[in-house]
């Protein structure tokens, strides 16, 4: 994981934070006997750090109390994905590969082209650079991208909000028909993502006040009913 976070240009100074926690973290597994690395007990210990629970509930996370959350969670995702795949330091670029930079520049003038927002660009350039940081982590290059190395990446998006996962999946699948347009990619790839549907039960705003949703519905329902009596 350090080799990775080196990879991904962290300065020494943060390395050597995270290499102070993680020696605390490892004692502390060694003194619960534990061989191999568990969120569940490495949360313990940040419980027993800063009382974390008890913090988080009442709205009294201090930043150094998120950053100790935060070595934690690098730790769970490299176990799970073999990569750092959330931004934790959104300064940093991430992509190393000469040709990557390259494909990131002419995305960028790819999706301006097509009338994106400039905001719909920026997010989409930051969405595709994570996708090609997490290439890199695998040491693959986009022209060796399978349908396997995107079922990888989709599950790197677990625990995310659902309009965060959809937005990625939109982006990137704008990437992947810009890489087949531009002869990247001999296949367009972009079928490949799973769709995401949007949820079913949407949860009505907690602004609304119960009778004042029944004034409403009720005024709807005359409004619809008057207009289908002029209307005939």
């Amino acid at each position: 994981m350090e080799q990775e976070l080196i990879r991904q240009g962290y300065k020494e100074a943060t390395l050597s934070y995270y290499r102070t926690h993680w020696k605390r973290i490892i004692t502390h597994f060694e003194s619960e006997g534990e061989v191999f690395f568990s969120e569940t007990v490495a949360m313990k210990y940040v419980n027993g750090k800063c009382d974390f629970f008890e913090k988080e509930q009442s709205g009294l996370l201090t930043q150094s109390n998120i950053y100790l959350f935060r070595v934690i969670r690098m730790i769970g995702d490299f176990q799970q994905h073999g990569v750092v795949s959330r931004r934790y330091l959104r300064s940093l670029s991430r992509v190393n590969e000469e040709s990557h930079l390259d494909l990131l520049a002419s995305f960028r003038k790819y999706c301006k082209g097509f009338d994106y927002s400039a905001t719909t660009q920026k997010s989409y350039h930051r969405l595709t650079e994570n996708f090609l940081s997490f290439l890199e982590a695998k040491k693959c290059f986009v022209k060796d991208v399978s349908p396997s190395d995107l079922t990888d990446y989709v599950k790197t998006l677990m625990g995310y909000g659902h309009k965060t996962v959809e937005f990625t999946m939109c982006g990137l699948r704008a990437f992947l028909r810009f890489l087949h347009s531009e002869k990247y990619l001999s296949e367009d790839l972009s079928g490949n993502l799973p769709g995401i549907k949007s949820r079913r039960q949407t949860r009505i705003p907690s602004v609304w006040a119960h009778n004042d949703l029944l004034r409403l519905l009720n005024v709807t329902d005359f409004t619809f009913a008057y207009l289908n009596k002029s209307a005939r």
